[in-house]
């Protein structure tokens, strides 16, 4: 199918919305549950739409150290303390905290999940063309060129991502 003005018109919205994700700063650290949850439904999209990071939403929405390096690693202290059959942690405030805010990442995660699937398909199905430009390597090419996310790495992001592009059809 050819493009008309409502193709073109969600083209822009979508390159437009992609650099200003890109231009945001990030947020800071919030360990309200709800919140958390919300953290969950979000990152999730990293591994459902092409183009699109979950660790970097995370990181924008200021909670990656809390959910995947201060959680992630609570979570194998905890296996460690139980292999070596000491259940003191337990009665460590943080230490249950921090396991209470992994789990409630994991169900905002699978419940992200499903929902985005759902939702994907029915979009899909209904408005095809739009969504397939909403999806266009402009746009991931534009997500990913942010330099403020590795400012101590200098990567030609954009350059590598429009071989790889180009590459792949």
């Amino acid at each position: 199918k050819s493009w008309n003005l409502n193709t073109l018109l969600m083209a822009i919205i979508g390159i437009v919305i992609g650099v200003s994700i890109s231009f945001l700063d990030p947020a800071t650290q919030n360990d309200n549950l709800w919140f958390v949850f919300f953290c969950g439904i979000v990152s999730v999209t990293g591994m459902v739409l092409p183009g699109f990071s979950g660790s970097f939403i995370l990181i924008l929405l200021g909670n990656y150290v809390l959910l995947l390096v201060d959680s992630v690693n609570t979570l194998f202290d905890t296996f460690v303390f139980i292999f070596n059959g000491d259940f003191s942690f337990i009665s460590d405030a943080q230490h249950m905290r921090l396991l209470k805010v992994l789990l409630v990442f994991t169900l905002g995660s699978i419940i992200g999940l499903i929902t985005l699937s759902h939702v994907l398909t029915y979009v899909l199905k209904r408005y095809k063309n739009k969504t397939l430009v909403e999806g266009s390597p402009i746009d991931a090419l534009l997500f990913y060129s942010t330099p403020f996310a590795l400012p101590h790495i200098k990567i030609p992001y954009l350059e590598i991502l429009l071989i790889i592009s180009l590459a792949t059809g």
